[in-house]
């Protein structure tokens, strides 16, 4: 009875999560992460075309990876 107890106040407190929770917040991140670096080829080919330094055309890969990165690490989903 005392470990149902601590369970329910982990949930109450936010600090535990039911599996189907987890799951939907993982597979939310999944497809949000899929859905950006699919969209990088189309964001980026007008800009990497008048390009012709091959420095410049990482520099323009790196910083989208950065930022699809920074953004799936600030998402908030429904189970934090």
């Amino acid at each position: 009875l005392a470990d149902l107890r601590e369970t329910e106040l982990g949930v109450m407190r936010g600090e535990l999560v039911s599996v189907a929770e987890a799951n939907a917040f993982v597979s939310s991140m999944i497809v949000r992460a899929r859905n950006i670096f699919v969209r990088m080829p189309v964001e980026l080919c007008d800009r990497m075309a008048a390009e012709s330094s091959p420095i410049r055309i990482r520099e323009l890969m790196e910083a989208e990876i950065t930022r699809a990165l920074t953004g799936l690490s600030q998402f908030k989903g429904g189970a934090q």
